[in-house]
């Protein structure tokens, strides 16, 4: 919806996704062994290797965002929640920028956050299983665990009239044991450390 210079919007998604992740269905597939224990402990069991399947898993997000631009100056601001099952962790995003127009100079600041919900797991209560139990809760916290915070500064220059550059610096904090919404992560990462990105793109309409 839009008012004047006030645009309004809202979102929904939803997801059923297949994940190929063969350490994990590696660890699963053990903690799923020990369903063959009659009583409580193999119900445990079973129950822990079906939450986490990587098969079938159900995403949604709800999405609200706001921006106001008369002109001369312009601000914007998102929020996101995801609820995820399996796997995947529950999160909360939002941002709020803000930038203005030196004629076709346009600097501008971000701030971004989000924060995962990483359950605590307490494994199967069996002594043959407690190495399965410590890699389920490293892999929800180390590989899952999306928290992070960014501030960005850049600038946009419209060079043409269908060309812009742009430079832009972030600052990335990840959470505790975390690598944020990094992807490729190499072996010597420190989680939870920070991670300064520039960047240049040059964008164009043709």
């Amino acid at each position: 919806m839009q008012f004047g210079d006030l645009t309004l919007r809202a979102g929904y998604t939803y997801n059923d996704v297949d994940l190929d992740l063969p350490n994990i269905n590696k660890l699963l597939a053990g903690i799923a062994a020990f369903g063959a224990i009659p009583g409580p402990v193999g119900d445990q069991a079973r129950a822990l290797a079906n939450r986490y399947a990587t098969r079938g898993t159900e995403m949604s997000a709800v999405s609200l965002a706001a921006s106001y631009d008369p002109g001369r100056w312009f601000a914007m601001t998102e929020v996101v929640s995801l609820r995820a099952e399996g796997i995947l962790s529950d999160s909360r995003s939002r941002y709020v920028t803000g930038g203005y127009r030196f004629g076709t100079v346009t600097p501008y600041v971000t701030y971004a956050r989000t924060r995962a919900t990483v359950p605590v797991e307490p494994g199967v209560p069996v002594p043959a299983a407690a190495p399965l139990n410590a890699g389920l809760n490293a892999a929800l916290n180390n590989q899952f665990s999306g928290t992070q915070s960014t501030v960005t500064t850049g600038v946009r220059w419209d060079f043409m009239k269908n060309a812009a550059l742009k430079a832009q610096y972030d600052h990335i904090r990840t959470g505790a044991n975390s690598a944020g919404r990094l992807t490729d992560v190499r072996p010597g990462f420190v989680r939870g450390s920070n991670v300064n990105l520039f960047s240049v793109a040059l964008d164009f309409v043709f």
